[in-house]
């Protein structure tokens, strides 16, 4: 269904910036930022960042369904909201060349990329599908999305390389992550179980 299909391909794109940004983030603060050596501790913060945002965001979420809002549009907004400003921030990160501000960016990046999915379309596997098949779904959804793994790395090298911009590196994961946000503010929608 093109509701499963936009779940994957969601899936991927998470993983996909999640992937690129752990294994580049201390290249990218030594050889653009110019932070070298015990320094390069300061790329832990954005992920400490998102820790705290994912659970307070996921929390919030249960409140707000608790409090009577629609489960869809929770899932909806979360997943289009986080993709959306993770995908801003990486492209404005592409123009920027401040220690600071690219920290900050990259914390309201991996910040909008851990909540938004999380209260979002990684929860909508556990709304959309009978619970004796969630786990099918989760390990489907899983091995797709970690390919972005095998595809992202490299294809950072490749453009780095060709270009010698971590602009057009950035650039091209925020553009992912707003295709994400598209593709699930389209077809993230569901009225009852859906079968694989």
């Amino acid at each position: 269904s093109p509701l499963i299909a936009c779940i994957f391909w969601c899936h991927f794109c998470h993983n996909t910036g999640h992937y690129v940004l752990i294994a580049w983030l201390p290249t990218y603060f030594d050889s653009h930022l110019g932070i070298h050596g015990s320094d390069l501790s300061l790329t832990c913060i954005p992920y400490l960042v998102m820790t705290v945002v994912v659970i307070v965001s996921s929390s919030l979420a249960d409140r707000l369904i608790r409090n009577g809002q629609s489960v869809l549009y929770i899932r909806r907004c979360s997943t289009c909201i986080g993709f959306s400003l993770a995908g801003i921030s990486l492209c404005m990160l592409s123009v920027v060349s401040t220690p600071y501000v690219a920290i900050t960016l990259l914390c309201v990046a991996l910040a909008c990329n851990g909540a938004g999915p999380v209260a979002g379309y990684e929860a909508a596997k556990l709304d959309i599908i009978h619970p004796s098949q969630t786990g099918k779904l989760h390990s489907l959804s899983n091995t797709f999305a970690t390919l972005s793994g095998l595809i992202g790395i490299p294809a950072v090298a490749f453009v780095n390389d060709a270009t010698g911009s971590w602009g057009t590196t950035f650039a091209a994961v925020g553009l992912v992550f707003l295709s994400a946000a598209a593709g699930f503010y389209k077809y993230g929608k569901w009225k009852g179980p859906v079968l694989l």
